[in-house]
C-alpha cells in the first residue's frame, strides 16, 4: 500500500480463503474501537462497512499518516498508515484466536488500498469516489443480508441516511472532497441502486459475500455505534 495526503483511498481485505473475521455482534464493535484509536491519528474514515467475511473502508491519509517510518534511524520503506492498518489486523486476529482457542490467519495477506482519484481532489468529474461511497454502504443489500443499507448496523450509512449519530466518518470532510451535497448522497445510498452497481460489477467482485442471514438486537443498531 503507498499513500498520498488529501486523496481517498477505498481499503478493502478480506477473511482468509473466504472465512468469516467477524463472529459475533462484539467483534464488529471492538474493531472498530481499534480503529478509531490506532488509524485516527493517520487519516480520516469517510466511510465504511464491516461483512461478515470481508471489510470496507474509504479513507482520507492525513500528512502524518504518510510519513515513512523510522528504523535505527533510517527511513523505510513503510508509511505510518500502512504500518497502523497492519497492525491492527494483526491484532485484531490474536484476539480472535485467543478467544477461540484457534491458531493461524484470519485475513488475506494483503490488504489492498484502491486510490479513488487519479489526479488531485479539484478534479472529480467522473464521481468515482461518489459511486465507490455507494457501493461500500449497498453491500450488505447485495449480500443479502439486509432489505435496506440503512438497515445494516456495521455500515456508516445509517450515519448518512440520518439514522444514527455516529462520529467516526468526517462527513463534512467527504462532501467537500467529492463536491456532492449530503441530500445528493442520502438519496443514491438510500434509493438508487444503479450508481453502486455499475461499481459492483466492475471492480472488486472477489470481495463478494456468502449470503449470510443474521438479526441484530436493536442496541447494535443505534446505541453503541453512535458512540464509535
Amino acid at each position: 500500500m503507498h499513500f498520498e495526503p488529501k486523496l481517498p483511498y477505498h481499503v478493502y481485505n478480506r477473511g482468509n480463503n473466504h472465512q468469516r473475521i467477524f463472529f459475533r455482534p462484539e467483534h464488529y464493535l471492538f474493531f472498530l474501537r481499534k480503529i478509531r484509536r490506532e488509524w485516527h491519528p493517520h487519516c480520516d474514515v469517510l466511510a465504511w462497512c464491516l461483512m461478515p467475511n470481508h471489510f470496507h473502508f474509504v479513507l482520507a491519509p492525513k500528512p502524518a499518516g504518510c510519513t515513512l517510518l523510522l528504523q535505527k534511524g533510517k527511513e523505510v520503506h513503510l508509511q505510518a498508515l500502512a504500518y497502523a492498518i497492519g497492525k491492527t489486523l494483526s491484532s485484531y486476529t490474536r484476539a480472535i484466536n485467543k478467544e477461540q482457542d484457534k491458531t493461524g490467519v484470519l485475513f488475506q495477506k494483503k490488504t489492498k488500498a484502491k486510490c479513488l482519484y487519479q489526479e488531485e481532489l479539484s478534479n472529480c468529474s467522473d464521481q468515482y469516489l461518489f459511486n465507490c461511497i455507494c457501493y461500500v454502504h449497498q453491500n450488505p443489500v447485495e449480500a443479502g443480508l439486509v432489505a435496506a443499507a440503512a438497515d445494516w448496523p456495521f455500515s456508516s450509512a445509517a450515519d448518512y441516511l440520518g439514522k444514527r449519530a455516529g462520529t467516526l466518518c468526517n462527513k463534512d470532510l467527504l462532501y467537500t472532497l467529492g463536491g456532492f451535497t449530503e441530500q445528493d448522497l442520502q438519496q443514491a445510498v438510500g434509493y438508487n441502486a444503479d450508481l453502486w452497481r455499475s461499481y459492483w460489477s466492475g471492480h472488486l467482485k472477489e470481495t463478494n459475500s456468502t449470503k449470510y442471514t443474521a438479526q441484530w438486537p436493536d442496541q447494535y443498531r443505534t446505541d453503541q455505534l453512535s458512540q464509535l
